[in-house]
């Protein structure tokens, strides 16, 4: 992986978060602390318009429900891989940071989020 990615800030930064920080495809708050993200094959095909801060590009890392009711951390690829849960999806799972969802936010989250600059850097 080309990011360096500081896991326990980011899962002491998600765990801290309500619902209402985090903008999904029906809430969409002023000033998101988790911005909701779109795939660049997505937007070259159907969101041309899309800002540039809001594209996931390949090779980079995203949080995605991906085992369903989770947020796990997953790098964006034209190739095709399995899931830990046998379902084969366009990217690469690295790790589940926040396993119960419903637990912390009340109810389970579905789609993709940019992470947060702060707990991601590119290796030199």
């Amino acid at each position: 992986m080309k990011y360096i990615i500081d896991y326990e800030a980011l899962q002491n930064f998600l765990e801290g978060l309500s619902k209402k920080d985090i903008e999904t495809t029906f809430y969409k708050p002023e000033n998101p602390l988790l911005a909701e993200g779109d795939k660049i094959d997505y937007c070259l095909k159907y969101e041309p318009t899309t800002p540039l801060n809001k594209v996931i590009q390949y090779g980079q890392p995203f949080l995605v429900d991906l085992l369903g009711n989770d947020l796990s951390v997953c790098v964006l690829t034209k190739r095709k891989y399995k899931a830990p849960d046998g379902r084969v999806v366009g990217c690469k799972f690295v790790k589940t940071i926040i396993k119960d969802c419903c637990k912390i936010y009340g109810s389970s989250l579905n789609g993709y989020w940019i992470i947060p600059q702060q707990f991601i850097t590119l290796k030199k």
